[in-house]
């Protein structure tokens, strides 16, 4: 059986949280920048970069052959098709 993946569907509320330390680090750091600090500038966006790339992209379902797959950045976690009770719908 091959592998199915399904993208993560992120809520409007969610987006808008997850944009904004991205958003504010930028912003701040190019005002540290701009003002000759360019070390002070660049930690914020660099520590913003690092954890969204260790704890959010990528955001994923996956069906293998025997258990469910969720992966959120570096982290994995996987469920046994045979340990899940019931599946209901969600909007949100």
């Amino acid at each position: 059986m091959d592998t199915s993946r399904f993208s993560s569907k992120i809520d409007g509320w969610i987006g808008i949280l997850l944009i904004l330390p991205p958003l504010a680090a930028v912003a701040f750091g190019s005002i540290s920048v701009a003002r000759g600090d360019i070390a002070t500038g660049l930690i914020p966006i660099a520590l913003v970069a690092v954890l969204y790339f260790a704890l959010v992209v990528p955001i994923y379902y996956a069906l293998e052959r025997d258990a469910l797959l969720i992966r959120f950045g570096v982290i994995r976690h996987r469920i046994a098709y045979k340990s899940i009770r019931s599946v209901k719908p969600s909007s949100n």
